[in-house]
């Protein structure tokens, strides 16, 4: 195997490997207050250049590796649609009217 394509597998696993403890994160806190969103499609749109070169210059290390970041990414980005499409604000009285009831908000969402 040459040097290049060993360089390139572990550069990519290294950029793969960095970012799965993010999203892991996201998936148990089911939260991605704490991501820019800018910087979530900024990501996608660059790792998705990076497949398409990777298909021009026919290197599948190039291809693989940034393939798997865009899933990643995506399952961000399908989490920060979700807050913003589905998730409404829950007011305060709605939650001490029904302390009981658990809810998927943090206190952060709580408006008056």
């Amino acid at each position: 195997m040459p040097l290049a394509t060993i360089i390139g597998i572990l550069a990519g696993s290294g950029g793969m490997i960095g970012f799965i403890p993010q999203v892991v994160h996201v998936i148990r806190t089911g939260s991605v207050g704490d991501l820019s969103l800018g910087m979530v499609w900024i990501q996608s749109v660059s790792m998705s250049l990076w497949v398409w070169y990777g298909m021009l210059v026919d290197n599948g290390v190039i291809i693989g590796f940034n393939a798997a970041k865009v899933a990643l990414l995506t399952v961000l980005l399908g989490y920060f649609a979700r807050d913003y499409w589905f998730r409404k604000p829950l007011k305060i009285s709605d939650a001490l009217s029904h302390p009981s009831k658990p809810t998927p908000y943090d206190l952060d969402d709580l408006t008056i």
